[in-house]
């Protein structure tokens, strides 16, 4: 309660969106704190605030693996902020969230926790493949933190939200290009990113251009596919491999991606990569053992190096 007094603010900011309540959760390194989550039907806020008081381990602990102390990341889609304040324990993050309730429950998390707020930055726009531009937000009603960018023609919108049906609309919101949003150091920085933007992370990429190019290109991309099917997630793999990126590890419905020219994240035994354009169809559909079965007839194992986790 005291907590909230000291951020009146900040909670009355957040509380003008949806209901809020307090998440008593332990962050990596075991750092007990306090989150600002939704007292509503949300994904990440019910786990936050239930029994588990945690969300993704097993992708967090996949992300961490690749860390080195100098390590910046980039948390696209941060939602209300979980592996933001997770990684903000040791190292400085870049979190980009379009979400206006979503900011604002980081906002007052950012209050609770002042010493892991001087780690994070924060770019409260949508990512895009050009600028400027604007495109609508939606959430499914029960799913607030969940949140669609769309864009396009009206016909195009209400495609896009019928076929993710039910969604809420929540606004517009700004769009713009990673390369022209980070900070110049971070173009020569060590970092890994996280996307997670419910199906437009390649459009967030196309947009990011520069970024996998020049100076350092992040090590290592760890993003949902949910998304991708099909030929889309043909067209996203040979996107990342003409940037220099190879699939590496597949944990639930997230796939780390890692820069060829890094070999940190392969395991041992495992240098013989295969590139995902040599693949057959089954991988890029990613129905793993057909796909074993018939890369294995050509002396192929494991093909694309995919292996749960």
């Amino acid at each position: 309660m005291v907590m909230r007094i000291n951020c009146s603010t900040e909670w009355s900011a957040a509380a003008t969106h949806h209901p809020v309540r307090i998440a008593n959760v332990t962050l990596r390194s075991s750092v007990g704190t306090q989150l600002a989550v939704f007292d509503r039907p949300d994904v990440v806020s019910n786990r936050l605030s239930q029994r588990m008081h945690t969300f993704e381990p097993a992708e967090m602990a996949a992300f961490a693996a690749l860390l080195l102390p100098q390590t910046v990341v980039l948390d696209i889609g941060s939602n209300i902020g979980w592996w933001t304040f997770n990684f903000a324990t040791t190292h400085e993050v870049h979190a980009f969230e379009p979400n206006p309730s979503n900011l604002a429950l980081q906002a007052l998390s950012r209050c609770l926790n002042p010493r892991l707020a001087r780690r994070i930055t924060t770019y409260p726009v949508g990512l895009y493949d050009r600028e400027p531009a604007r495109c609508e937000i939606h959430s499914p009603p029960r799913n607030l933190g969940n949140t669609h960018t769309l864009c396009g023609t009206i016909e195009e919108i209400a495609a896009k939200v019928n076929a993710h049906a039910p969604l809420a609309l929540r606004g517009n919101v700004e769009m713009r290009t990673l390369d022209t949003l980070v900070p110049e150091w971070v173009f020569n920085a060590d970092k890994i990113v996280k996307l997670d933007i419910e199906g437009s992370e390649q459009v967030a990429l196309m947009g990011a251009t520069r970024l996998l190019t020049d100076g350092l290109p992040p090590r290592a991309l760890f993003m949902e596919i949910t998304f991708y099917k099909g030929t889309k997630r043909r067209e996203l793999y040979r996107f990342l491999e003409r940037h220099g990126y190879v699939p590496a590890r597949m944990v639930r419905y997230n796939m780390l991606f890692v820069h060829a020219r890094d070999q940190r994240a392969v395991p041992p035994g495992r240098r013989d990569w295969v590139s995902p354009a040599v693949c057959d169809d089954y991988c890029a559909f990613h129905r793993l053992p057909a796909c074993n079965a018939t890369c294995g007839l050509r002396g192929m194992q494991n093909c694309c190096g995919w292996w749960t986790a």
